[in-house]
């Protein structure tokens, strides 16, 4: 959670923003770059002693607050709307931006016996999401004009094998917004998705991911292992693998965006970001039939594909 207090473009008072998330990521990146904007930032951190909380209250600045935050509890969250409201200027929030979310990649079967991965996914990025926005939504009421912005992803329309958890938890997250932006538009608050493709964050770092994957199948049963086979394994590792070479070093682009997002009089439902050729090929495959999309995600011509992309990003050095 961060939030952000910075002039609004063409007015003479200042907005409030709050953004979740900040401990590393997009989320560290957009609390010093409103910062740096002039804007009072509260910077939501699930470790507030962590390396990035750190780093953000090295500042001593009374116009950037870190404040702890568990999206899955509901007394972090209460904490943190009542030490906003108590240290906000003027009494109201310009923006709140929900970055805040956990992902995992690997086949359905894989892992343990239950709904682990699920779960935790579905708990953070998905009701996390509406618990944040729902507490703060009566401060965001206030300002004429506020806007809560929403962290969500490629995977929020095309669903990815080995994403599955991840890609329900988008769907979620859009349907969420496209209702809540109905809701709010009587109180003039505006509802802004932020849809960017893969990039080179902590929560996107390929060795960090790939040990995530070996886990998940170390915990998965042997019923299921000798179903799956070491073929199996092998071609979701090399999925997976290949989806993290088509990433995005430079994360300015996504930054870019939410602060549009956040300082534009009127901003955009949402905000498509990244390589082109990754939202090309998924825009494109939005109208395919389904039986024609489940031969285009399939195993052997989404590897072409990635290797493909990958390949077109190491030479336009993205």
């Amino acid at each position: 959670m961060c939030d952000i207090t910075g002039s609004e473009p063409n007015t003479s008072h200042f907005g409030k923003y709050l953004s979740e998330g900040c401990d590393s990521g997009f989320g560290h990146k957009l609390a010093l770059r409103l910062h740096a904007l002039g804007c009072d930032v509260f910077a939501g951190c699930l470790f507030p002693d962590g390396e990035g909380a750190i780093s953000l209250s090295k500042y001593q600045s009374e116009r950037l607050k870190v404040v702890k935050l568990d999206v899955t509890k509901d007394e972090d969250v209460f904490a943190a709307v009542n030490y906003v409201t108590n240290n906000l200027r003027n009494n109201s929030l310009w923006a709140l931006v929900n970055n805040a979310g956990v992902v995992h990649y690997a086949a359905t079967e894989f892992g343990e016996n239950g709904i682990g991965v699920f779960d935790e996914t579905m708990r953070v990025n998905a009701l996390g999401t509406v618990r944040v926005t729902k507490a703060f939504l009566p401060l965001l009421r206030k300002e004429k004009g506020s806007r809560a912005i929403f962290l969500s992803s490629i995977a929020g329309r095309v669903e990815f094998p080995t994403l599955t958890a991840y890609s329900m938890s988008k769907f979620a997250v859009n349907a969420f917004c496209n209702s809540l932006r109905r809701e709010m538009k009587r109180f003039h608050v505006y509802v802004s998705i932020i849809e960017p493709t893969v990039y080179k964050t902590a929560m996107g770092d390929k060795k960090i991911i790939l040990e995530d994957f070996r886990r998940i199948w170390e915990k998965t049963s042997d019923e299921v292992k000798e179903d799956y086979g070491h073929d199996g394994y092998r071609k979701n590792h090399d999925y997976v693998e290949a989806l993290m070479d088509t990433r995005i070093s430079n994360c300015d682009d996504v930054v870019d965006a939410i602060v549009e997002a956040i300082r534009r009089k009127e901003p955009r439902c949402v905000y498509r970001v990244g390589s082109f050729v990754v939202r090309a090929t998924i825009e494109a495959s939005t109208y395919f039939a389904e039986e024609f999309s489940d031969i285009v995600y399939s195993h052997h011509i989404s590897m072409i594909t990635l290797k493909l992309i990958a390949f077109v990003h190491r030479v336009l050095r993205i």
